[in-house]
């Protein structure tokens, strides 16, 4: 069988020494520099949302009638035509003077990880006002991810946002799954979303849970996670676009999805827009400047960067990909301009980096194969297909490093 991998840009990134791990409970932060103290004032709705520093300069625009873009940085939940396109539609009725303008930077199975590397490509080049952004479901279901990599990614993110723009605000979003809320009945917390909170507090963000609702309906029998015979199928594309038939089944509960995961757009997608109507107008405030300050860790992914295939050394037969060929989805090409296939294999990909964590950023699907990641002579192999490779969606895989001048080779 003819071996096929395809590749876009390699990321790699320069960062300090790491800093010493803490335990999710033994986070704790001053009032000095960007951190804003919570008080009972601060939240709404069983903590539906956290105000916090709010929105202050989305809202100064808004009432000032400017130009205003919305980002949507997230999983494949906000790439769904769900709470993204309601919320962005609330925006554009409730505020019928005002041209907005909508960036889709949502990639099915990816969490904050790869988010931090793609960030100024897909979001910060559009000079977003707003960025909405969820991760906290990828990065929950992510195993290699721990807590600490979770708190350095997200920071990253942010630091990487102000450091663009200091007026451009940032609000956290969080969704809910099946296994997120068997989580929750057990008593166990939920790592991803404390260590996303525990960024938005630092720096002052807000933060709106758009789960808590839905909880609150499944705790008092008004809602079910899902259909009977529902499994997940699918990560990413417009398959998990889907109504439900009946939105509310014969006992009169809401169905909010068809898998436990990704919401019907007509029920559990509804929710999750009510939620986040509810807290915007909360966040109104003052104009102002954000800081980035003190990190919380010294190894975050503030310099998370993508490199391009044209900087790095391409050994054996690589073919660029025909865009004229209908083997990939369109879309990937929003994402992957330029794309790369191995004719055979044993071809590589070798650059030099300074940093801390490097990986490939890539397509996985029927024809892809494995991949053997070395540096400095260690070696990780992935298989770059899985259970839900019926088709192909934009994939990635990593590797911690030391901090030192290294060679990555991709085979």
């Amino acid at each position: 069988m003819l071996l096929i991998i395809f590749f876009t840009s390699v990321i790699s990134f320069n960062c300090k020494a790491k800093s010493d791990r803490q335990k999710p409970n033994d986070y704790h932060f001053s009032d000095a520099g960007n951190a804003y103290p919570e008080t009972a004032l601060s939240r709404v709705e069983g903590d539906e949302c956290v105000i916090r520093g709010g929105l202050p300069n989305l809202f100064g625009k808004l009432e000032a009638g400017q130009d205003v873009t919305v980002a949507y940085f997230g999983g494949s939940i906000t790439a769904q035509s769900g709470y993204r396109i309601q919320t962005f539609q609330w925006f554009e009725d409730t505020w019928p003077g005002v041209k907005f303008t909508q960036v889709d930077a949502a990639i099915g199975g990816t969490g904050s990880l790869l988010g931090a590397f793609r960030l100024y490509n897909d979001v910060l080049v559009y000079k977003p006002d707003l960025i909405f952004i969820e991760f906290a479901v990828n990065d929950f279901k992510t195993a290699k991810m721990s807590y600490d990599g979770v708190v350095g990614s997200v920071e990253g993110i942010v630091r990487q946002v102000i450091r663009a723009n200091p007026k451009t605000d940032i609000c956290f979003v969080y969704t809910i799954t099946e296994a997120m809320l068997d989580d929750i009945k057990a008593g166990k917390e939920i790592n991803s979303i404390i260590a996303h909170e525990a960024v938005a507090k630092r720096y002052g963000l807000p933060s709106i849970n758009m789960g808590t609702a839905v909880a609150k309906m499944e705790a008092a029998g008004k809602l079910v996670m899902k259909g009977a015979a529902g499994k997940v199928e699918a990560v990413s594309g417009e398959s998990l676009n889907v109504k439900a038939d009946l939105p509310v089944n014969e006992k009169g509960q809401v169905v909010f999805s068809n898998d436990g995961v990704h919401p019907y757009t007509n029920s559990g997608h509804k929710i999750y827009t009510e939620a986040v109507v509810r807290a915007l107008p909360l966040l109104k405030g003052k104009a102002t400047s954000h800081r980035r300050g003190k990190p919380i860790r010294a190894d975050n992914l503030e310099k998370a960067k993508m490199v391009s295939l044209n900087d790095v050394e391409l050994s054996g037969d690589w073919q660029e990909y025909d865009w004229d060929s209908s083997l990939l989805p369109i879309g990937i090409k929003k994402r992957m301009s330029d794309v790369r296939v191995a004719k055979a294999s044993g071809n590589s990909i070798s650059f030099k980096f300074k940093g801390t964590v490097a990986g490939y950023y890539d397509i996985m699907g029927p024809a892809a194969g494995v991949i053997e990641m070395e540096i400095d002579g260690k070696k990780s192999y992935s298989e770059r297909f899985d259970k839900y490779c019926t088709y192909y969606r934009i994939a990635n895989n990593t590797m911690n490093v030391a901090m030192e001048f290294t060679v990555l080779s991709l085979r």
